[in-house]
């Protein structure tokens, strides 16, 4: 008896005590969960060349996105966050964090494409030992306690004021701008325990069609076009992909052109050019078979955000079709006042087809979920130049309408940095000193504009690839008999030396001779004569030769 009346003591203590230690564990870690983790401090490099640290001084909520400029799903997140109402709010910051070592230019053009000033966009600048990537990667795994190089796009990241990581969404889906402003209200203001607690405002009812794929296409007037509408209105995008040698595709653009799809408003119609047609052929063909209406577009670029790539993208959506498919032309995709995709066509349809089907959706179609606001935009940079000393460059250029200033960039073998940011008073010109002689060196130039408190940049840098001269030569004369020799020592940086002379003091310098060696003598001249001689130190770069100052000297032959 004695021996089963311990055991039986044990279990029953045991089973006293067990729901208690469950309960303080789940209390623990429920506790955890709220209180979050200090986050881990990470530094990235930003498109405006400055460094961007996750940690913040200045009490400031942290959204962080880290994703890739080639997914749909990050592009569209982006574009809803720089649509809202609450992005660019003093007590919200928000990072992009390009994760798959895009370079700054392309982390640049994405930027201007989806996002706007209030946001930080940073990129890698090293492919070999990537930031960015492992940080999404630390992130995620301190969150839910794994190890892990695995990383969906976009993931979220939502650091409260105190510097503490409460929240990681990763979701493989693209985020709206309620959802995160909810998220970050709920990490900003902590509910009062004092407080009834408030049941959840139940989903909003899904959205018809697909979310489109955000893809940016050149037209032949030089502007960056969306597929999505910039227009806060909500306009329905007729998307028409299509060769110019297609007898389909012609059909339906001329047929388009005629119809009251073009006398509409709220239609914004965009042909896409994905069979390699030049600027030239695409303007010809808008010129003979399209109207004013229609924006014309092309590949003027290589790359994953190419017409050719997207064809495929939105062909693949149709039911039924690979991406890896054959597409018939025309492909046409009509994508409505939300952003949605709403039908997928191929080949040959006509006007009143496609007005027909615009109609079954626009009739009944939402307001727009996330109004974006139109775009400012700021010419380019042109005719920029560059001429040079042995210590300085001035750079120079072609005044821009309206521009309150302009920004100077230098190139540093891995990234652009802002050296100067500046209103002129007079001219477009700036003097880049205290340089080092004999150096290569590429700048760049945007202008920007002042409106109403906001900064906005041209899109695209106007750079020039330049170098210094080298130093002045310390050249010696040494008359002889009919003949008078040079000597110098080496200049640093100089690959060749240009020898001159001329017979008066107001004549004109001819050149003697290019040599590499540090001597020079020149023969068979008149006895008692005065000769003036000088010496220049040259280098080439980029087909261009830079020649230093030079000293003259007087000599008499003997």
């Amino acid at each position: 008896m004695k021996k089963r009346f311990f055991p039986m003591l044990f279990l029953l203590l045991l089973a006293l005590i067990l729901p208690f230690s469950l309960g303080t564990l789940e209390a623990e870690a429920a506790a955890k969960e709220q209180r979050g983790f200090p986050d881990p401090g990470y530094t990235f490099n930003s498109i405006d060349g400055t460094k961007v640290s996750t940690k913040t001084t200045e009490g400031k909520t942290t959204l962080i996105i880290f994703g890739s400029t080639t997914c749909s799903r990050t592009r569209g997140t982006i574009r809803n966050i720089a649509g809202s109402t609450w992005v660019g709010d003093k007590d919200i910051r928000v990072i992009f964090a390009e994760s798959t070592c895009m370079p700054q230019e392309e982390t640049l053009e994405f930027a201007n494409d989806y996002g706007n000033d209030k946001i930080i966009f940073c990129y890698d600048d090293n492919n070999y030992n990537p930031a960015i990537f492992p940080a999404g990667c630390r992130y995620r795994n301190l969150y839910l306690n794994v190890t892990s190089d695995r990383l969906s796009f976009p993931t979220a990241v939502l650091i409260d004021k105190d510097g503490q990581v409460r929240k990681v969404i990763e979701e493989k889906v693209t985020l709206t701008a309620e959802r995160l402003k909810s998220e970050i209200d709920q990490i900003s203001s902590p509910a009062d325990p004092d407080k009834p607690s408030v049941s959840p405002s139940p989903s909003p009812t899904p959205l018809p069609g697909k979310e489109d794929l955000y893809y940016s296409f050149r037209s032949i007037k030089g502007e960056t076009v969306p597929t999505t509408s910039p227009d806060t209105k909500g306009k329905t995008t007729i998307l028409i992909f299509g060769t110019t040698d297609c007898a389909k595709t012609r059909g339906t653009i001329t047929d388009i052109s005629a119809s009251n799809l073009v006398k509409n408003d709220n239609n914004r119609i965009v042909f896409a050019e994905c069979g390699g047609g030049s600027l030239a052929e695409t303007t010809a063909y808008a010129e003979q078979f399209g109207c004013e209406k229609i924006t014309f577009c092309y590949d003027g670029y290589a790359g994953f955000n190419s017409i050719y790539t997207a064809q495929f993208k939105y062909a693949a959506l149709q039911e039924g079709h690979a991406e890896n498919d054959t597409v018939n032309y025309p492909l046409i995709v009509l994508i409505d006042g939300n952003n949605r995709i709403r039908k997928i066509t191929q080949g040959a349809q006509t006007a009143e087809y496609l007005e027909s089907e615009i109609k079954n959706f626009t009739d009944t179609i939402a307001p727009p979920q996330t109004p974006t606001p139109a775009p400012i935009t700021v010419p380019n940079v042109t005719g920029l130049k560059a001429s040079s000393s042995a210590e300085s460059v001035k750079l120079s250029w072609k005044k821009v309408s309206k521009a309150d200033g302009y920004r100077l960039y230098q190139y540093s073998g891995s990234t652009w940095k802002q050296i100067a940011s500046f209103k002129p008073k007079t001219g477009s010109s700036y003097t880049v000193d205290n340089l080092k002689a004999a150096t290569n060196y590429r700048f760049a130039v945007k202008a920007f504009i002042n409106q109403n408190g906001k900064l906005v940049l041209s899109k695209s840098y106007a750079s020039i690839y330049t170098s210094t001269n080298p130093k002045a030569v310390n050249f010696t004369a040494s008359a002889g008999r009919k003949k008078v020799t040079l000597s110098w020592k080496k200049v640093k940086g100089a690959a060749s030396y240009r020898v001159c002379y001329k017979t008066s003091q107001k004549g004109a310098w001819k050149t003697l001779k290019n040599t590499k060696s540090t001597k020079f003598t020149k023969k068979n001249l008149k006895s008692k004569k005065t000769y003036y001689f000088t010496v220049k130190a040259c280098k080439t770069y980029k087909g261009k030769t830079y020649a230093g100052s030079s000293k003259t000297k007087k000599v008499t032959v003997k």
